[in-house]
């Protein structure tokens, strides 16, 4: 017997936010299955790098399992497909300090800028 030829419908990837990775989540469901039978499906996305940007490859591994009244050595799945989506860039934060705000240095007086600069210049 030849197994019959599935084909991955509704194939996708979210985009993500940068996170050092190449895990990527993905969705999809199998099309051409006989009436009445259905199967386990695994999804395995990964980007093609880490880095941010857009229209960013996505292959994805694909596995099928036995399901109701369905046994996957009746069928057949190419073993990868592919899709895109993107990485965006992590926005960046900032710190918050939680601890006690030292005291701003006093602003010099003016008498004493003016004798800092006049000494200054008396030593040239």
């Amino acid at each position: 017997m030849t197994p019959k030829t599935l084909t991955l419908a509704g194939l996708a990837a979210a985009d993500k936010v940068y996170d050092g990775n190449t895990a990527a989540t993905v969705t999809g469901s199998l099309a051409g299955l006989v009436a009445g039978e259905s199967l386990g499906l695994v999804l395995d996305g990964r980007f093609d790098t880490k880095d941010a940007g857009s229209g960013k490859t996505v292959t994805v591994g694909t596995a099928l399992g036995d399901g109701a009244g369905g046994r996957a050595a009746n069928y057949r799945l190419d073993p990868s497909a592919t899709t895109t989506a993107a990485i965006r860039s992590r926005p960046t934060t900032r710190a918050r300090s939680t601890g006690p705000r030292s005291p701003s240095p006093a602003p010099s007086s003016p008498a004493a800028a003016w004798s800092r600069a006049s000494a200054s210049t008396a030593s040239r």
